[in-house]
């Protein structure tokens, strides 16, 4: 499994895990490095603690944004993300999703 998101789709990634059962390269968007960046690397490191367990077959990728631009954030990089995901997944096959789709159980990683 290979998917993206920010660090407001967490949850629904641990939802994905739940019926997927096997390795996973996750990607995590962090949208523009200014003050309230620490709390959200908190958040990730939190998040990794309490759900270490869940995440062993895991391995997640953070992409942090800085841009000193005026006209705001960047738009959210679907295709960078879904790229450091799949470079970093160690298998021979892959199911692409983005945050919001949660696997059907019976279509779903099997030894």
């Amino acid at each position: 499994l290979l998917t993206h998101g920010s660090l407001f789709k967490l949850e629904t990634f641990l939802v994905q895990l739940r019926y997927w059962n096997g390795p996973a390269s996750l990607a995590l968007y962090v949208n523009e490095i200014s003050e309230t960046t620490p709390d959200e690397i908190d958040v990730l490191e939190t998040f990794l603690e309490v759900h270490r367990e869940m995440l062993r077959h895991t391995s997640i990728h953070v992409m942090m944004e800085y841009t000193n631009s005026t006209k705001g954030p960047l738009p959210y990089p679907h295709n960078p993300l879904r790229n450091l995901a799949m470079d970093q997944c160690d298998s021979d096959y892959i199911l692409a999703l983005d945050a919001d789709f949660i696997p059907h159980p019976a279509d779903c990683y099997s030894k």
